[in-house]
């Protein structure tokens, strides 16, 4: 995938010969939040890297950029490599759309929670240099 490919949806009520304007699934609204939380990272140039967390998936653009996703919120370790500068970081919500920032990374394993009252449902947290 790169800058240019747009990620799409799609459910089983839908279909090319079926239009049904008046439907709103709750897909719909999880889905672009997800395409928002992508379009402020340059997932382009991550490949998955999940031997850097300890539980979770990861994509890493290593030194640069990393975004780590869970299913269900819990502590993680993050391994970060070859850091110039720390990194921002920022906890994501999907379900809701909610940021929180959180510590400045530095190179290193660092030992990370979710906040707290995320303890359902999917989370991801951004590491980069220009979280929004």
């Amino acid at each position: 995938m790169n800058r240019t490919t747009k990620p799409t949806f799609g459910v089983l009520i839908t279909a090319w010969d079926v239009l049904r304007p008046e439907d709103t699934l709750p897909g719909y609204a999880y889905f672009q939040r997800l395409r928002e939380f992508f379009e402020g990272t340059e997932y382009w140039l991550m490949v998955p890297s999940d031997e850097l967390v300890s539980d979770g998936y990861c994509l890493a653009n290593r030194g640069k950029e990393y975004v780590v996703f869970q299913n269900q919120a819990k502590p993680f370790s993050l391994k970060l490599e070859g850091l110039a500068t720390p990194l921002k970081a920022q906890w994501y919500q999907p379900l809701t759309g909610k940021r929180v920032d959180t510590a400045v990374m530095e190179s290193g394993t660092v030992q990370l929670s979710p906040p707290k009252d995320w303890s359902n449902g999917p989370v991801a947290l951004h590491v980069g240099p220009a979280v929004q």
